[in-house]
């Protein structure tokens, strides 16, 4: 693939500046497999350390309230509400990125009308995706 065709940035044009959006460069192979480490690491992690929270508390007779139970101290601990998000979304974003790319280059080659009408289909869907996708913070 050509790097013209690989080059952060030149998918979407122009995004309105909003506050809080991912930018079209975010949806790159890099972040997405340093997302793919948080999802294979950093989470199961988390989630044990919340098993041996809670065990902890069965252990030494401690009551477990409610809130524990319904509301787990993780969901409230900025390694989840944040970076889950943000990790999905850039999966996410990369994905659709990468389908684009590839269509893109397929209709290059071929100079197909369906290639054309998938590549065109493929991009909408990245850049829709890059102008409402916000980062959590």
């Amino acid at each position: 693939m050509s790097s013209s065709l690989t080059q952060a940035g030149v998918l979407c044009g122009e995004i309105p500046d909003k506050y809080n959006l991912h930018e079209e460069e975010t949806y790159n192979l890099d972040n997405a497999l340093n997302s793919l480490d948080y999802l294979k690491s950093d989470l199961p992690n988390l989630i044990e350390e919340e098993h041996k929270y809670l065990a902890g508390k069965i252990i030494s007779g401690e009551e477990i309230g409610t809130r524990d139970l319904n509301y787990p101290p993780i969901f409230s601990r900025e390694q989840y509400y944040i970076s889950h998000p943000n990790t999905i979304a850039i999966i996410h974003g990369t994905l659709l990125k990468q389908r684009a790319l590839l269509l893109k280059y397929k209709y290059a080659e071929t100079k197909n009308k369906e290639n054309k009408a998938a590549y065109e289909k493929a991009l909408n869907a990245f850049c829709d995706y890059v102008k409402t996708t916000y980062y959590s913070d």
